[in-house]
């Protein structure tokens, strides 16, 4: 098996789409010239914020997805764009779904987070995901590059047997972006 360049793209996402897209497709085109073949994007690479009362999702043709699906085919790279806010069949909530996009910017694999972040640590931090993300139900394994990607979003880390059963579908590389907050790292 030939080996993979892969790049990992760290960014702080703002609630300023054109930006944050700008800055990501400046740091997917220095990957791509320092070799890389896949480039991998963080969760909510595209917009941080979500409204806990209006579903701000796209869908999968949106322009966003095309945006990357262009830089894609011209860089001849694939891209994992981290985690994007999908709509979804409830108004209230999104899915935070990840998308792989293969060198000819098609879409090869898209995976809903099925794990979501509901925490409280009194003093510090309370954060309920699930009242406005839907959760997804599906393991995701696709293959680029000769390679079986594994996808999973952020929190999807605290519960191995999603991990189990990506690698019973034959993941070889599990991709985990993420967005994690200050206080639980």
């Amino acid at each position: 098996m030939d080996r993979l360049k892969v790049a990992v793209i760290q960014t702080r996402s703002t609630e300023d789409t054109d930006e944050n897209l700008r800055r990501s497709a400046e740091l997917c085109r220095a990957a791509a010239a320092d070799g890389a073949k896949l480039i991998t994007l963080p969760e909510n690479v595209t917009w941080l914020r979500i409204s806990a009362t209006t579903n701000v999702g796209q869908q999968l043709d949106s322009p966003v997805i095309r945006f990357y699906a262009d830089l894609a085919k011209e860089l001849e790279v694939g891209i994992l764009i981290g985690s994007l806010q999908e709509v979804s069949e409830e108004s209230h909530r999104v899915y935070n779904t990840s998308i792989l996009l293969g060198p000819d910017g098609q879409i090869a694999a898209s995976y809903r987070k099925i794990h979501l972040f509901d925490i409280d640590i009194p003093g510090q931090v309370s954060f309920r995901e699930s009242a406005h993300i839907r959760p997804g139900d599906e393991p995701v394994v696709a293959e680029l590059f000769g390679w079986k990607l594994g996808l999973s979003i952020c929190y999807d880390l605290r519960f191995p047997e999603l991990y189990r059963a990506l690698v019973a579908k034959g993941a070889e590389v599990l991709l985990i972006p993420a967005a994690f907050t200050l206080q639980t790292g």
